[in-house]
């Protein structure tokens, strides 16, 4: 059997990941250049598109993962192998909240929605939507807490800078954070092909309080 060429390697990491992969960790991976990399990536997407693949080679947070396209979106729902997962609103304040203001804490969260969010947070963390990121310098040391990777790869986003301009928003510290600019990001969900599939982002809302 002849020795799989570099540009295959790379494709089968790519189907093998449930997650984004850098060029960073595929160069070490492969023991090549960050520049060869990109190279056969590059060869990947230009391939796919030519052939007009169901799914695309594309970039979310700081790694490059295979996703099936959102022309497929509405064939893609209606298998059963797929669970489609919504967050409630109360989960999705909350998040908007920390994607603009992090690091931030459960605190200074419960000031600006006004509500108890101990759930909403450890939902968010449950589902690799948020992280820790640190503990204040203050009394106590309340934890800080981020956006994820998996954010950045659910909601299609290379990196923060991506996020809709905060002034767009009313982010005031004393009003609620509308969640719409999030949820207008939403369509960029993470339809990946073919072993993440199941993980994408958008469960039905738990039956609990999620304020």
């Amino acid at each position: 059997m002849n020795r799989p060429q570099t540009t295959q390697i790379v494709e089968a990491l790519l189907f093998s990941s449930r997650q984004g992969l850098s060029v960073p960790e595929i160069a070490k991976l492969l023991e090549l250049e960050k520049s060869e990399v990109r190279g056969h990536l590059a060869r990947l997407q230009e391939e796919y598109n030519q052939q007009g693949r169901a799914f695309e080679l594309v970039e979310v947070g700081g790694g490059f993962l295979l996703r099936t396209r959102m022309a497929y979106k509405e064939w893609v729902l209606q298998s059963k192998s797929v669970r489609q997962v919504r967050l409630s609103p109360g989960l999705m304040e909350t998040l908007a909240i920390i994607a603009y203001k992090q690091p931030v804490t459960r605190a200074a969260i419960e000031e600006i929605r006004g509500v108890d969010s101990s759930y909403a947070v450890k939902s968010l963390l449950e589902r690799d939507l948020l992280r820790i990121t640190g503990k204040l310098d203050a009394p106590g040391r309340p934890m800080l807490f981020g956006t994820s990777r998996r954010f950045l790869e659910a909601f299609g986003l290379k990196d923060l800078k991506d996020l809709p301009r905060p002034e767009e928003y009313d982010l005031s510290e004393h009003r609620q954070v509308s969640p719409e600019s999030l949820e207008a990001e939403a369509e960029a969900e993470t339809w990946a092909a073919p072993e993440a599939a199941n993980q994408d982002l958008n469960p039905e809302p738990p039956q609990q309080d999620e304020r």
